[in-house]
């Protein structure tokens, strides 16, 4: 498992680092805003899919962070 995470921490850094990744989360990202802004009043449901399709991207982010910090706890143990 010591292994898989320090794989896993790799792999989930170069795709944080990558500049295609950093553009599409930043237009996706970007393009809901925009979605959550220009509802009416009366679009309640519309806003609330938008708002879980927000939590869901940054989800994804978080999860990247998640594998890069169980990698580094596992360099720390000196794996």
């Amino acid at each position: 498992m010591a292994q898989q995470d320090l794989e896993n921490a790799r792999e989930a850094k170069q795709i944080l680092e990558s500049k295609v990744f950093q553009k599409s989360f930043e237009e996706c990202r970007a393009d809901y805003l925009n979605a959550l802004l220009s509802t009416d009043p009366e679009e309640s449901d519309k806003r609330e899919r938008i708002y879980y399709s927000l939590k869901i991207l940054d989800r994804v982010k978080d999860n990247l962070v998640r594998f890069i910090n169980a990698g580094e706890l596992e360099r720390g143990r000196g794996n």
